[in-house]
């Protein structure tokens, strides 16, 4: 069968799995057995099919998605990291913006959609509201657009990455996904459509630095691999000359030179954790799967010159990245996922047996992540991610919230302050301020003071404990500027 839509050479993947299942008529005596093990077929070659979803199954799913989302991000706590772009949306000058970019190696296509809504007075929950909608978009051309078996379809979106974690938290993630989806949406058509396909790998370029590495490696396999236009050429420079002005590192930047870090495990936990995200047990075997989806998924795609090209070249900028540069948490780690999700997206010609061995393993993965996806929306829903939302309440009912406060540490303390329209003192920079502002010296910022005991402890996470997050705050409340600083 032939999937006009994917361009791939998309034979069912059915008559190759049924090659297992199908008893041999021959081996029976009676029709009625025979016909009763060949009621699994069609039920397979449905769910196996590289033919889009019905309308309805798409609509439905994508429905469900939405709902889930939206109510476990309704009771998700942001923390520092959601907090910090949403302050510098809403108070920096543009001068602060780029110093923050140059500090914090983040380019700021997230920033830039969250200004609207924070200078006009949003609420704060609204960039949550944004962040879930980017997440859906997400959802729907996997849905929709993708040439994954129809069992794919219907689950990637609610594993762990697509309905947690790039999608609750509200980060630069989410961004990632849905553009990097956009590409490969585009990418059999990036000779008849060149102008939207480069426009998506340019603001893929202005998402973070993963995806800057990314987005590079695309455009130099559209430069080998296609017929170049110089229109769709120069969209994708400007994007990537426009991600690496922002992003250039500052001397005092917090990663700086060529090597950071060392951190030699970083490819083993990346492989354990794009494909088994936060599972507990069997570790071993769940990093020796994430290896055998690899190796099966890049013999998949091998014949597709330009998306080999990208994967590894991804793959290699990655591992310098999470070797000497900086792991970061799970969140980064996902790109190991989202990249091989790139290939089998738009690769041509794919081996059928190598096709149906990495969609079976990664069947395995998807029901894992599934299972911790459920695992963390009922820990975000029943449990604080943060402990920043209740503190902010416990000021607001003491009659608090008018008067001077101070917080430390100021990268702690600066969750709390989207919750406030006046700054607040932070000792250990010797500034008043919101957001957490790391393109301050490495030696001051929030590590060159150690203060005594605040004054007042807002005692919010009492409650229940964070389960994730950063809960080790506190807000020091005095009656004047003065009194805080004698701190």
């Amino acid at each position: 069968m032939t999937n006009q839509s994917s361009g791939h050479d998309n034979r069912d993947l059915a008559p190759f799995l049924h090659s297992y299942f199908q008893l041999r008529t021959s081996n029976f005596n009676t029709s009625d057995e025979v016909h009763r093990y060949n009621l699994s077929v069609p039920v397979l070659r449905w769910v196996t099919s590289p033919e889009p979803l019905p309308r309805v199954a798409a609509v439905v799913a994508l429905t469900l998605y939405l709902f889930v989302v939206a109510f476990v991000a309704a009771h998700h706590e942001p923390w520092r990291d959601e907090a910090d772009p949403w302050l510098a949306a809403r108070d920096a000058s543009a001068s602060e913006l780029l110093q923050l970019f140059r500090h914090g190696g983040t380019p700021g296509l997230w920033y830039f959609l969250l200004i609207p809504l924070a200078r006009s007075g949003a609420p704060y929950g609204s960039q949550h509201v944004l962040h879930v909608g980017v997440a859906a978009a997400a959802a729907a051309l996997v849905l929709f657009a993708s040439p994954f078996p129809r069992f794919a379809r219907l689950l990637i979106p609610f594993t762990y990455f697509f309905s947690y974690e790039y999608a609750v938290i509200a980060r630069t993630y989410a961004l990632s996904a849905v553009l990097l989806f956009a590409v490969a949406a585009l990418y059999r058509q990036r000779d008849l459509r060149p102008i939207a396909y480069a426009v998506c790998v340019a603001l893929l370029a202005n998402t973070n630095v993963h995806s800057l590495c990314i987005a590079a490696l695309i455009g130099v396999a559209y430069l080998l691999d296609s017929r170049r236009h110089i229109g769709a050429i120069a969209i994708m420079l400007a994007g990537g000359a426009a991600s690496l002005f922002q992003i250039w590192p500052a001397p005092d930047a917090m990663v700086h030179g060529v090597v950071s870090n060392f951190h030699p495990e970083a490819p083993l936990l990346a492989l354990r954790n794009a494909f088994f995200p936060h599972v507990p047990i069997l570790q071993s075997l769940a990093t020796i799967l994430g290896a055998a989806i690899v190796v099966v998924a890049s013999i998949a795609v091998s014949r597709s010159r330009g998306t080999i090209l990208i994967l590894w070249g991804s793959y290699a900028v990655l591992t310098f990245i999470f070797i000497l540069k900086w792991v970061g948490g799970v969140r980064h780690l996902g790109f190991v996922l989202l990249l091989l999700l790139f290939a089998l997206w738009t690769a041509v010609g794919q081996p059928q047996r190598a096709r149906v061995a990495c969609w079976s393993l990664l069947s395995i993965s998807m029901v894992a992540s599934l299972v911790m996806a459920m695992i963390f929306w009922r820990l975000d829903t029943l449990y604080a991610f943060s402990g920043a939302q209740e503190t902010a309440r416990w000021i607001r009912d003491h009659g608090m919230a008018n008067r001077t406060i101070a917080g430390h540490s100021e990268t702690t303390a600066s969750a709390l302050a989207p919750y406030f329209h006046q700054p607040f003192w932070y000792p250990g920079i010797e500034s008043f301020g919101t957001r957490a502002r790391c393109h301050l010296s490495r030696s001051r910022a929030s590590c060159g003071a150690t203060l005594p005991r605040p004054l007042a402890c807002a005692p919010a996470v009492k409650r229940r404990n964070a389960f994730a997050g950063d809960a080790r705050m506190a807000a020091a409340v005095s009656q004047s500027a003065a009194a805080v600083r004698e701190l």
